[in-house]
């Protein structure tokens, strides 16, 4: 069995809207060792925001995930592969800001 230490992904994720975040992904193709991938590929997501790491999910078949209600901070995600029970090293997306959400204006305005 081939290890996956370092299976290559290009990780991208962005604010998609106010609290979402889309993240995605490539496949690799290859083992470490440049030999092809042969079986299923799932992928196992996680979250890293002010020192600590969260899985969001694991078993993933497709190529996003869409994180929901996030709050405003600073964030980077990390998205490793599955393959024959091996997994990959993880790969990491820049990190993103969520912001806080502007004030409402000021009401009963008036002039005299």
């Amino acid at each position: 069995m081939k290890l996956l230490a370092s299976v290559f992904l290009s990780l991208l994720a962005f604010a998609a809207q106010a609290k979402t975040v889309l993240i995605s992904w490539t496949a690799p193709t290859t083992n470490t060792d440049g030999t092809a991938i042969v079986g299923p590929i799932t992928y196992t997501v996680y979250q890293y925001t002010n020192a600590v790491s969260t899985q969001l999910a694991t078993g993933v078949v497709g190529l996003t995930f869409t994180t929901l209600n996030l709050p405003p901070g600073k964030y980077s995600f990390q998205v490793s592969a599955w393959v024959n029970g091996m997994q990959s090293v993880a790969a990491t997306s820049p990190i993103i800001t969520i912001a806080a959400p502007p004030p409402n204006p000021p009401t009963a305005v008036t002039a005299i």
